[in-house]
């Protein structure tokens, strides 16, 4: 099994997890581990994962994110397995207008998955969110386990 994980990282959050991904899955075969804006298509060629990771921003990935997704050629989404994570704050520990404003505008994984979807894409697995203890950071305890973990679930799909 080959894999890439490649994400964008506001704070470092993002690139924590995508390292504990990267790390659980090569320990399932080869995998790489790149920064969206370094992604080249021949880093795409042969692979049977992409592991996509963003921060969430105003409910919605990166906009680097969302290019690279946009413009994921459709010969890869056919072939390869797609898994979304984002980080996020965790709503129930916000304030109320916060909450309200967070369940209205959703998150960056969800809007992901759905773009891969609708180019054709297979999703591997449910979009996951890893939480972040402020704007900056940092993860919340036992995030990047739980990262490792679903990955090790994701190389056995």
């Amino acid at each position: 099994m080959r894999s890439l994980a490649v994400y964008d990282s506001a704070y470092g959050n993002t690139a924590k997890v995508a390292r504990a991904i990267h790390a659980s899955l090569e320990k399932h075969g080869a995998s790489s581990l790149k920064m969206i804006a370094d992604v080249t298509s021949g880093d795409l060629q042969g692979i049977d994962i992409l592991v996509i990771g963003s921060p969430t921003q105003g409910g919605r990935p990166t906009i680097p994110t969302q290019e690279f997704i946009d413009n994921l050629p459709k010969e890869v989404l056919k072939k390869t397995g797609v898994a979304i994570f984002d980080t996020r704050f965790e709503s129930s520990e916000q304030k109320l207008a916060l909450r309200i404003l967070m369940g209205t505008i959703g998150y960056a994984a969800e809007k992901m998955a759905k773009s891969v979807q609708q180019r054709g894409g297979k999703i591997l697995s449910e979009p996951q969110g890893f939480i972040v203890s402020g704007k900056e950071g940092p993860l919340k305890e036992e995030e990047l386990e739980r990262a490792s973990t679903w990955a090790a679930k994701l190389a056995q799909t």
